[in-house]
């Protein structure tokens, strides 16, 4: 029901205070609308729509940045950075520009662009990275699940060589680390995002021995 009003486009405030909840937060995480959905009413501004193909990746990226639903991108942060200090005209031309960035990987969506920055985490997406956004698709979800079993086997692996084995701990931290990443992503509400937080891995990192 939840999810039926938000399709129908009745107010958060209103859908809210009709389940007697305390926030409007709680309310969007009983949300579950594909990302087609959320922004078939999202609507650029005239006068930037000639920048943007209907139908096309940055069509769809443009209304994510603008209803804010991937905000804590690089390409969404940079965007609003422009549009403060330069007005809209410059920011809409640096996303039209940009916004080639929506891919399907095997585990999911990632909303930058190869063809600028190539993925340098090996499409370990689950890795805190802030690019990714969960699909919940039936695929992505099996390449997850085959993917957790194969690093708890290498985690175990691990576990199990001599305490004092050289690059044991390494070894069974890393496989945690993205065993966990891939619960999240795995527990995640499809078409929003997991780690808004996380490393912007576009950037280009800083030299350790420099």
């Amino acid at each position: 029901m939840n999810t039926e009003l938000f399709r129908q486009g009745v107010p958060d405030t209103i859908i809210t205070q009709h389940f007697g909840r305390e926030s409007v937060t709680q309310s969007y995480v009983y949300d579950h609308r594909s990302l087609g959905e959320r922004l078939k009413d999202v609507d650029i501004p005239d006068k930037a729509a000639n920048l943007f193909q209907p139908g096309t990746p940055q069509e769809t990226v443009a209304k994510m940045v603008l209803s804010d639903l991937f905000g804590g991108s690089s390409i969404a942060m940079t965007f609003k950075k422009i549009q403060r200090e330069s007005g809209d005209e410059a920011a809409f031309l640096y996303l039209s520009q940009n916004s080639d960035g929506f891919h399907s990987t095997p585990y999911g969506f990632c909303i930058t662009s190869f063809a600028v920055n190539p993925c340098v985490k090996h499409l370990k997406c689950f890795d805190n990275c802030r690019h990714f956004l969960p699909s919940g698709m039936k695929e992505h979800r099996i390449s997850l699940e085959s993917l957790r079993a194969d690093l708890k086997v290498m985690r175990d692996t691990a576990a199990a060589k001599p305490i004092k084995s050289i690059g044991r701990k390494n070894q069974i931290a890393h496989a945690e680390q993205l065993i966990i990443g891939i619960d999240l992503a795995l527990a995640a509400q499809p078409s929003k995002p997991l780690f808004e937080s996380g490393t912007d891995h576009s950037t280009p990192i800083e030299d350790l021995f420099r």
